[in-house]
């Protein structure tokens, strides 16, 4: 009867009802019993285990499972990476490859420990990516991870579209005829005192990284001379005292005027070398031109100067855009001076940061100066007018 079945597996002798018969079994009653007379298994078997590659004979045969506390061999005796791959690695039957283990590798230094181990017929279970030695590693096209001029095609926009040229100016356009230490350090001498000006270039660098911006939004057009000058004051003296502390001017205020007037006129710099003849070229082209400078007011004298004045059509100061570079107003401030958009305009600097990210956030594609031999250079894919 079947309410009265016994479950063989049930070493109580408790009979099944038919309440019971969708019970699940217990553990043991699912791996079965066996009688004692005959040793045949009556109840319900597990499923077979699914074999696994032997890496000894390339054969399939069922295993037993790993021994509790037996140390994990780097791959398994089944063939099977310890990678996560879960492949076997080696020839098998009539010299049929198996599929290699994927390139995923957990632990560190797996892949490299498993290209070190060999196969039968000396065959490498893994394979190397690489020949032994130092990455070599290819050097940036350019400063701050831009195309240099040569590469004008490779931007982003078309080069048919490109209507402007924007310019920084010191660095870029013009330069000093001689290291500001050298300058510091002439007119230390003539106040009898001699500081290096080797230490005198270095303070300077320094000081003028960190200075803050040359920005006075509630000051008017007249008072910002003034306050540029005061800016440039505290600049100088702390150039002086990063560069030799114990050392002091005797008249620092007759020095600083001294210094305003040598770096006021054209006569302390220089256009860089190609920048006039770029100039010339561009507005024979049809292109737009623009200076977009962290300057004070006195650039626009200067580049007047040094002959560059008449060939610019437009100079954005931060005292003109109310902001300073890499602040991207100050770029769109100079595009509204020529009335282009930030697509149709090419920014060349020689600051990674100030110059080329400012111009590149604004939206311009950017060109580091310091790529290019001279400004000459640049050139414009045919179309670009």
């Amino acid at each position: 009867m079947r309410d009265g079945h016994r479950n063989p597996g049930d070493r109580t002798g408790a009979a099944r009802t038919s309440g019971d018969r969708h019970r699940p079994l217990a553990a043991h009653a699912r791996r079965g019993t066996f009688e004692a007379a005959g040793g045949r298994c009556r109840g319900r078997r597990a499923a077979p285990r699914r074999p696994q590659c032997d890496a000894v004979g390339g054969r399939r045969s069922r295993r037993s499972p790993r021994p509790h506390g037996a140390p994990l061999s780097p791959v398994a005796r089944g063939g099977h990476p310890r990678d996560g791959s879960g492949r076997c690695t080696r020839r098998i039957g009539g010299g049929r490859r198996l599929r290699g283990p994927r390139t995923r590798v957990d632990a560190r230094g797996a892949r490299r420990h498993l290209a070190g181990l060999r196969a039968r017929r000396g065959r490498e279970l893994v394979r190397r990516l690489r020949a032994p030695g130092p990455a070599v590693r290819k050097p940036s096209r350019a400063i701050g991870g831009t195309q240099p001029a040569r590469h004008l095609h490779r931007f982003r926009t078309n080069a048919a579209l490109i209507r402007a040229v924007l310019f920084d100016a010191a660095g870029t356009l013009i330069e000093l005829r001689e290291p500001v230490g050298e300058i510091y350090a002439r007119e230390a001498s003539a106040q009898g005192l001699s500081i290096s000006a080797r230490r005198l270039d270095d303070a300077f660098r320094r000081i003028f990284s960190r200075a803050d911006p040359m920005l006075f939004p509630d000051a008017s057009l007249d008072e910002v001379a003034n306050l540029e000058k005061n800016w440039w004051r505290g600049v100088v003296r702390s150039t002086f005292l990063a560069a030799d502390s114990a050392k002091r001017l005797p008249d620092f205020d007759a020095s600083f005027e001294v210094l305003w007037k040598a770096f006021s006129t054209p006569n302390a710099w220089r256009a860089r070398p190609g920048a006039r003849e770029l100039l010339e070229r561009l507005r024979n082209e049809g292109l737009r031109r623009a200076v977009v400078s962290n300057f004070d007011r006195r650039l626009p004298e200067i580049l007047a100067g040094l002959g560059l004045g008449g060939l610019i059509e437009a100079i954005v100061l931060p005292s003109d855009a109310g902001a300073s570079k890499p602040d991207p107003r100050i770029f769109q401030h100079g595009l509204d001076r020529l009335g282009i958009r930030a697509e149709e305009a090419i920014y060349v600097g020689d600051d990674a940061l100030r110059d080329i990210e400012g111009a590149r956030a604004a939206g311009l594609q950017a060109v580091a100066a310091r790529s290019l031999a001279t400004l000459t250079e640049l050139r414009i894919p045919p179309g670009g007018a």
